[in-house]
């Protein structure tokens, strides 16, 4: 997430502390806890089960149940604009 100064460095950081098995992918659970644990820094509400299934299934693309960092980010980014509505 390189050209987002701290937001992008936070983004990093909670996609790192989500992908344990460092395979450079998150699953929706794995997504859900960190997107909670880092709400406040990210600057978003907390998230149930059926929000995270939401915005996974527009990024996922090939239906495998896991995005990287990037699209990530774009989720983040995807809540952060649907909060502001």
């Amino acid at each position: 997430m390189s050209g987002f100064g701290m937001f992008g460095a936070i983004v990093s950081k909670a996609f790192k502390d989500a992908d344990t098995d460092k395979s450079g992918f998150i699953d929706e659970k794995e997504c859900e806890v960190v997107l909670n644990k880092y709400s406040k820094d990210l600057n978003i509400d907390k998230v149930t089960p059926e929000e995270v299934t939401k915005y996974f299934s527009q990024l996922d693309k090939d239906a495998n149940n896991k995005i990287d960092e990037k699209e990530f980010g774009k989720l983040i980014q995807m809540m952060i604009k649907n909060k502001r509505k």
